[in-house]
C-alpha cells in the first residue's frame, strides 16, 4: 500500500507544480488547484487516512526514520482531506483568487507569496484606498461559500480527532502554539508603546499617509516593502544571485537540475516563484525581467526555496522531498530574503547604501509582520473548531487593528482564513530563520554570504529536505534551544 501511495503522492506534486509553472510562465491561461485535487482524490479519502494510520501504528519505534516517513504521509493525507477536499467537491469558479490561495496554502507546489493583492501594490494612497473599497464590496457575494467551507474544514478536523483545524496543524508539526503566543504577546506588550510611537512618523514619511487614514491595503503595501525596493538600482538580480553563490562555493551553472528563467510576468505578475516539479531532479526558478528593483525581494525568497529543493538529497524518501514541515522551507527562503536589509550585502552585491532611517523603517515593517501573525494566530487559536458566527468579524478586526495600528475591516475575516492558518508557519519560520542567521554570523562572520564554509553548511542543511521539523532542526543543527525570543529581539534591537 505504501509503495502505491508514494507513487501517487509524487505524481500529485509533480502535476500540481507543473500546472503552476505553466500558468506562471503564460503557457496556460488558468490554473485551478481543485482540478488536480479531484484527479488525485484517492490520496485524501477517509479510508485511505485510516489505512495510513494503521501502517504508522504498525511501524515499530525501533525504526524511527521509517516511522517518521509514514507519519509524514498521514499528515499529508489528513491535511489534504481537511483543506483541499472541500475545494475539490465545491470548486468556486467565481472565487479564483481564493481557490489559488487555498491550493497553495495546503500543498505549496509553487513557492511564492500570494498574499499581496494587486490593489495593495499601488504607490498612490488614493489608488490603494479606492481598490480596498472595491475589494470589500466584492467579498459579500462569496462569503456564504467561504463560511461553509471554513465550517466544513473545522468539522473535518474534529472528525479526525483534533480540536479544530489549527489544533491539527499544531499536532502535525509537534508545535506548542500556546507557548508561541505567550512569548509573542509578552514581546508585543513590552514593545507596544515604542511601536505605536514610531509607526505614525514612518507611515507619513514612507507612505505619505496619516495613520488615522491608513487601512489594510496600506499595511500590506508597507509590509511588502514596495516603497523600499523602489529605491534600489536596476540590477540583473539573476547575475547577482549567481555571483553570490559562486562566492559561497556553489556554481549554479553546474547545478543542472535548477533552471533559472527570466521573462515577462504572466500568471503571477512581477513575483518570482519556484516550481519544484520533481525534487530534486527538476526545479524551476522563474522571475520577471521587466520587474526591475521590485524583483529583488521575491527572487531571493523564491531562490531560497529553489536551492533548498534542488539540493535535497535524492536518497531520502519522497515524503521528505515534497512533504514535511513547511516552516523549514519558508525559513530558508526568508534567510535569503532578509539580505535586502543587510547594508553590507546591499553595498557589496548591488551597490546600494540605504540610509539609517530607511533601514529602521524596514525593521519596523518586519516587526509589523510578526505582530500581525501573532494576532492572526491568537484569533484562529481561540476559535479553533468553531464555525464563523456574528462575532467573528468584529473579533478579527479588533485584534488585527490593535496589533498593527492599521484599520482592518470585519468583512475580511472569512477572506483571510488561509492567512490565519499560515500565521503559525510564519512565526515558526521566522523563529528558525533567526536562529540559523545568528548561527551563520557567529560561525562565519557578519558577511557569511562570502564564506565558502557557510555555503557548505547550508548545502548540508538543504540535503535533508524537510525530513525534520523546525524544532528538530534547531536541536540537531546545534543552533541552541528552540525559542521565539531571538526573532523578536532581532527586530527590536534587544
Amino acid at each position: 500500500m505504501l509503495d502505491r501511495y508514494r507513487e501517487e503522492f509524487s505524481g500529485f506534486h509533480r502535476d500540481l507544480a507543473q500546472a503552476g509553472y505553466e500558468y506562471g510562465t503564460g503557457s496556460r491561461t488558468g490554473w485551478d488547484p481543485a482540478a488536480c485535487l479531484g484527479r488525485y482524490d484517492g490520496l485524501f479519502r477517509p479510508e485511505t487516512i485510516a489505512e495510513l494510520r494503521r501502517e504508522w501504528e504498525a511501524t515499530p519505534e525501533s525504526l524511527p526514520s521509517q516511522r517518521a516517513g509514514v507519519r509524514a504521509l498521514v499528515v499529508f493525507a489528513e491535511r489534504g482531506w481537511v483543506e483541499g477536499g472541500t475545494w475539490a467537491q465545491d470548486p468556486d469558479p467565481g472565487d479564483g483568487a481564493s481557490a489559488l490561495r487555498a491550493g497553495l496554502a495546503a500543498f505549496a507546489p509553487c513557492c511564492l507569496d500570494l498574499e499581496t493583492p494587486a490593489g495593495a501594490r499601488h504607490r498612490s494612497p488614493a489608488d490603494r484606498k479606492r481598490d480596498y473599497r472595491t475589494h470589500l464590496e466584492s467579498l459579500e457575494a462569496g462569503d456564504a461559500r467561504r463560511a461553509g467551507r471554513i465550517a466544513e474544514r473545522e468539522e473535518r478536523a474534529c472528525r479526525l480527532g483534533y480540536r479544530g483545524r489549527l489544533a491539527m496543524i499544531a499536532s502535525h508539526t509537534d508545535s506548542d502554539f500556546e507557548a508561541a503566543l505567550a512569548v509573542s504577546r509578552d514581546w508585543m506588550e513590552r514593545s507596544g508603546e515604542a511601536f505605536r510611537a514610531q509607526l505614525p512618523g514612518t507611515v507619513s514619511r514612507r507612505l505619505h499617509l496619516r495613520m488615522e487614514d491608513a487601512v489594510r491595503f496600506d499595511e500590506v503595501y508597507f509590509r511588502a516593502l514596495e516603497w523600499y525596493l523602489a529605491d534600489f538600482p536596476d540590477v540583473r538580480i539573476e547575475i547577482v544571485f549567481r555571483e553570490m553563490w559562486a562566492g559561497l562555493g556553489l556554481k549554479l551553472d553546474q547545478l543542472r537540475n535548477l533552471e533559472i528563467t527570466g521573462g515577462a510576468g504572466r500568471g503571477f505578475g512581477a513575483r518570482a516563484f519556484c516550481a519544484p516539479i520533481r525534487v530534486p531532479e527538476e526545479v524551476k526558478l522563474v522571475y520577471d525581467t521587466a520587474a526591475g528593483p521590485r524583483a529583488v525581494r521575491s527572487f531571493l525568497h523564491a531562490g531560497g526555496h529553489g536551492l533548498h529543493r534542488a539540493r535535497t538529497s535524492p536518497a531520502i524518501p519522497v515524503e521528505f522531498r515534497y512533504g514535511g514541515d513547511p516552516a523549514v522551507g519558508e525559513a530558508y527562503a526568508g534567510l535569503l530574503e532578509s539580505l535586502i536589509d543587510d547594508p553590507r550585502w546591499l553595498e557589496a552585491m548591488i551597490g546600494f547604501t540605504p540610509d539609517a532611517d530607511r533601514l529602521e523603517a524596514v525593521k519596523l515593517a518586519r516587526l509589523l509582520a510578526l505582530r500581525r501573525a501573532t494576532a492572526l494566530l491568537e484569533y484562529g487559536w481561540e476559535r479553533s473548531g468553531a464555525a464563523p458566527d456574528a462575532s467573528s468579524g468584529r473579533q478579527y478586526a479588533a485584534l488585527l487593528t490593535e496589533a498593527t495600528g492599521f484599520r482592518y475591516h470585519p468583512a475580511e475575516c472569512l477572506f483571510e482564513a488561509e492567512s490565519i492558518c499560515a500565521a503559525a508557519t510564519t512565526l515558526r519560520a521566522a523563529a528558525l530563520g533567526s536562529l540559523i542567521r545568528e548561527h551563520l554570523r557567529s560561525c562565519f562572520g557578519r558577511e557569511w554570504w562570502r564564506r565558502r564554509k557557510a555555503g557548505e553548511f547550508l548545502i548540508d542543511l538543504w540535503s535533508a529536505g524537510q525530513r525534520y521539523s523546525a524544532e528538530e532542526l534547531v536541536r540537531l543543527g546545534g543552533f541552541g534551544a528552540w525559542s521565539y525570543e531571538p526573532m523578536w529581539a532581532e527586530q527590536l534591537g534587544d
